[in-house]
């Protein structure tokens, strides 16, 4: 397990452009959750869930939502451990979001999403529902929670 140098917020919030829609991923190998912010980045709301059998089908989906959506930069979701150190699947998802940078013309960056299932989780357990049956909601959320996340970083 290393260290994430790409989690300092000053840094990702330099590459990011600070007007237009923003698209977060929460990554998953076969389902990605997708949500999106209003023009002057002041919301997040959830798009969809991308149920996929493998990369080049998201990435062409994503690359589809980019087009029709005038998506201005990607967010992606980095799996840490609560200590801060990368996993196997943070390889999974840094080679993902190289093929975005390779296919797209927009900053394709990562952001550390530790927390956000687990606020998800919750958000369903508010409205009585069981996380367990609403699988492709939770990524969603989470991906709303991560966008959200990016955004108040920028305005501290």
């Amino acid at each position: 397990m290393t260290k994430n140098p790409d989690r300092e917020p000053a840094e990702t919030a330099r590459r990011l452009p600070e007007q237009g829609r923003l698209l977060a991923i929460d990554f998953g190998e076969r389902r990605m959750g997708i949500s999106i912010t209003d023009e002057l980045q002041i919301t997040a709301q959830a798009k969809e869930t991308l149920t996929v059998d493998r990369p080049e089908e998201a990435i062409a989906a994503i690359e589809k939502l980019v087009q029709e959506c005038q998506i201005k930069g990607i967010l992606i979701g980095l799996p840490l451990t609560m200590s801060g150190e990368e996993g196997p699947m943070s390889a999974k998802v840094r080679e993902f979001a190289q093929q975005l940078k390779q296919t797209l013309s927009i900053p394709v960056v990562l952001w550390d999403e530790r927390l956000t299932s687990l606020q998800a989780e919750r958000t369903l357990r508010e409205f009585n529902k069981k996380p367990s049956r609403h699988k492709a909601e939770i990524d969603r959320l989470a991906a709303t929670f991560l966008l959200r996340n990016y955004l108040d970083s920028r305005r501290k």
